[in-house]
């Protein structure tokens, strides 16, 4: 029998026909004697079928004759399989290799009857045929597909199985061996050699996918790969896409076929469905994703009376998950799996507010519930993120007297996210009634009554142990956003990446290592100074006023010309998107290479200006340098518009001082509401 260690040195020597035990042994992470081992047992299965074997030389040198494929090894090797694992070889078989489909055979192979094969079939034939895929018999088997049907299929099979892949796995189990045999028939050279090219690519491109995106991903490029090997017709690839890139000749050399542009460009278009940490597709649709989380997190932040503008790392999730999501709702595409995650039963009311929610925004209206299981996911995260900031109310026990009272009262004030609500000895602890207020007791002695409340004993002057007594009950240390936005202004000298190391280090020496320093949150005011506000009586047409939106901030030196230019091929390519039935628009490119500073105009007419069959009088022309700062801006705008009746109130502005005026009333009308709901 071949085992899954003889297996990997079977697969190695077919590649590299002179090796040596410590080769071997070094490649595949195995102990030298284990591959001596495994040497004189595959000569031996050599020696029972008469072949020739591998030559043993000095100093550990081995040989493989020319004339010998150690491929011959794997073809009879015997198992004893699960009626289950059965059936996954069969639909493996019929999925990849449907002319091998012999039923004697595999009666054989599988050591039960033809009439258990037959079963087997019959019950695979009515799960295809729910998928519109047809196992007739003709001479041969032949799976009949109409439309590429079979397509997602195949990806989905070989997603279940991407883990064999990976080096990390030292041992297979008996059906893992099988299956893995099974795809070296299949694809006639080592597909582990596509595997590395996929993970060299990524290292190259400096991508970090999600497991379930990776796995897609990985399932994809083979199955791509197999249309490629049996000259299958494979769909059409329906994105534009820059073929010309250096890393498919190697692929190219790896399955020993030419590739044409339509199978390049479905190669490349893969990574554009996928989550990828750190970075967003610059091809993918960026402004109708920022409006889309402007929404969401507008909408949400309405139904569940949580602010979760104040969460960045939210924003920056949304703006990674919701981009590849669009191209995955566009194209019927499914990555995740609907049994892999399962919301808590205490947060599944969030995922039903979210589901109400997202059939009110048009392009989401097709989503699965797989990917909306994802989005709930996302607002779970930063609810439990902004519970653990939220404020304790403590009652104070010190009997130690004023001085050290006070300090005590001072450490928990300044350093940690508390309200001191009641400070009194402990005799006093039977009389107290305001039990409600009252989140935490801390107390710096033992207390022989008890307490209503969460109790934790400190020393007066704290150490490490009583941090770490607060932390366990969810007091944590005061965020340092201040301290932090002082330190980083006065670093201005250095660049970015010498900065961000220098704060690092400044954030450990003042304890503060574990916090998350959130990015400046901009309001409408910070981005709109006074000076680019404008009030214009008419525009000729509407690339009139868009010229004139963009001149403001080239000439306040906000932005370089060529914003302009792409501002007008984004309108190009997807219309007036900017344009609202709020009868406002705001218009903003992607391209954040030509912003100098985040910024951003307003200009207000007195006769309307005509987008198509939308007409206008509030034009705002957003520029920003980061694909994701501005957001928060952003969604105090629409909540300025909504709650603030904003746009009425521009609308009857004849003046820039009365604009101007507009602007700071009701900016500071939702600032209140916001810090109404942050108490």
């Amino acid at each position: 029998m071949i085992s899954a260690r003889m297996f990997k040195i079977i697969r190695f020597l077919n590649q590299k026909k002179e090796s040596s035990y410590k080769e071997i042994g070094n490649a595949l992470d195995l102990k030298e004697r284990n591959v001596r081992y495994d040497i004189d047992c595959i000569n031996d299965a050599l020696s029972l079928k008469g072949l020739s074997e591998i030559e043993k030389r000095s100093k550990g040198q081995l040989i493989v004759p020319i004339d010998l494929d150690l491929n011959i090894l794997l073809e009879d090797s015997e198992f004893i399989f699960s009626a289950d694992e059965r059936m996954q070889l069969l639909r493996f078989i019929i999925m990849f290799d449907v002319h091998s489909l012999n039923i004697k055979k595999l009666s054989e192979k599988f050591q039960v009857s033809r009439r258990s094969i037959q079963n087997d079939l019959d019950t695979l034939i009515k799960e295809f045929n729910q998928y519109g895929l047809s196992l007739v018999y003709n001479r041969h088997f032949h799976l009949i597909e109409d439309d590429h049907k079979g397509y997602p299929l195949r990806v989905n099979e070989l997603k279940k199985y991407i883990y064999l892949f990976s080096n990390k796995l030292s041992e297979y189990n008996t059906f893992e061996l099988e299956l893995m045999k099974l795809l070296y028939r299949i694809y006639n050279f080592d597909i582990l050699h596509i595997y590395d090219w996929i993970t060299n690519k990524m290292k190259m491109m400096s991508w970090t996918f999600s497991d379930d995106s990776f796995d897609w991903y990985v399932a994809n490029i083979l199955t791509t790969c197999w249309y490629i090997i049996k000259e299958k017709q494979l769909p059409s690839c329906p994105k534009k896409i820059d073929v010309d890139d250096y890393s498919l000749e190697v692929l190219e050399m790896i399955i020993n076929k030419q590739l044409d542009d339509n199978q390049k460009k479905l190669i490349m278009s893969y990574s554009s469905y996928t989550n990828i940490y750190g970075e967003v597709d610059i091809n993918l649709d960026l402004i109708m994703t920022e409006d889309i989380i402007i929404q969401l997190v507008t909408m949400t932040s309405d139904e569940l009376g949580v602010f979760f503008i104040r969460d960045m790392i939210l924003i920056k999730g949304l703006l990674n998950h919701v981009a590849p999501m669009l191209e995955r709702i566009k194209n019927n595409i499914r990555v995740y799996e609907l049994s892999q995650t399962v919301i808590p039963q205490s947060y599944e009311y969030v995922f039903e507010v979210l589901k109400s929610i997202v059939l009110s925004i048009q392009p989401l209206q097709e989503i699965s519930q797989e990917e909306l299981i994802y989005i709930t996911i996302h607002f779970i995260a930063s609810i439990q993120r902004l519970r653990a900031n939220d404020y304790k109310n403590i009652l104070l026990i010190c009997g130690l007297g004023f001085g050290a009272t006070a300090l005590l009262k001072d450490t928990l004030r300044n350093e940690y996210q508390v309200q001191v609500i009641d400070s009194i000895p402990a005799y006093d602890l039977e009389h107290y009634q305001k039990w409600e207020q009252i989140d935490i007791v801390i107390s710096t002695s033992k207390l022989i009554l008890p307490v209503k409340k969460t109790l934790i004993v400190v020393n007066a002057i704290f150490d490490n142990h009583d941090h770490n007594k607060l932390e366990a009950v969810g007091i944590r240390k005061k965020n340092v956003l201040t301290n932090y936005i002082a330190i980083e202004k006065r670093l201005g000298f250095l660049n970015s990446p010498e900065r961000e190391k220098v704060l690092e280090i400044i954030k450990e020496e003042l304890g503060y290592k574990d916090v998350r320093i959130p990015k400046k949150y901009y309001n409408i005011s910070d981005l709109l100074g006074e000076n680019c506000i404008r009030y214009v009586k008419s525009f000729s047409n509407w690339k009139d006023a868009i010229k004139l939106s963009t001149d403001i901030l080239i000439q306040h030196g906000c932005i370089k010309s060529e914003y302009y230019e792409g501002l007008m091929s984004v309108i190009k390519e997807s219309g007036f998107y900017a344009v609202t039935d709020s009868k406002f628009a705001l218009f903003h490119s992607g391209n954040t290479s030509s912003v100098k500073i985040s910024s951003m105009s307003l200009i207000v007419t007195d006769e309307p200006v005509w987008f198509d069959n939308k007409q206008v009088r509030v034009i705002f022309c957003l520029a920003s340098k980061d694909k994701k700062e501005h957001i928060p801006a952003i969604v105090k705008l629409m909540r300025m518009v909504n709650d603030a009746k904003l746009i009425e109130k521009l609308e009857s502005c004849n003046n820039q001082n009365n604009i101007i005026k507009v602007i700071n009333e009701c900016e500071k009308e939702v600032l209140s509401q916001y810090i109404k709901g942050e108490k």
